[in-house]
């Protein structure tokens, strides 16, 4: 994921920044709960036959919970670019 996050700009037809970042803070509860839900069903290792299979579910499960910690880094970063354009 890129590191560099482009605000919107203000102007007269677009969308006000307080109801932006609103929805950015909305996006990112969402993100939050999605965290928190996926942590509750990692993998454990008396649910698989195998240790390998534990341990593939396992790195899934860790890649998976990364896409959504760049996804909340993302929207954090907006955020922070919105409250810098204002």
């Amino acid at each position: 994921m890129s590191s560099r996050v482009i605000p919107p700009v203000a102007g007269l037809n677009g969308t006000g920044f307080d109801k932006l970042a609103s929805a950015a803070m909305e996006a990112n509860d969402a993100v939050n709960d999605a965290i928190r839900a996926l942590q509750e069903c990692a993998p454990h290792g008396r649910d698989y036959l195998t240790v390998s299979e534990h341990y593939a579910a396992r790195d899934r499960h860790d890649a998976e919970m990364r896409k959504l910690y760049e996804v909340r880094q993302y929207i954090e970063a907006w955020v922070h670019a919105i409250g810098e354009a204002l």
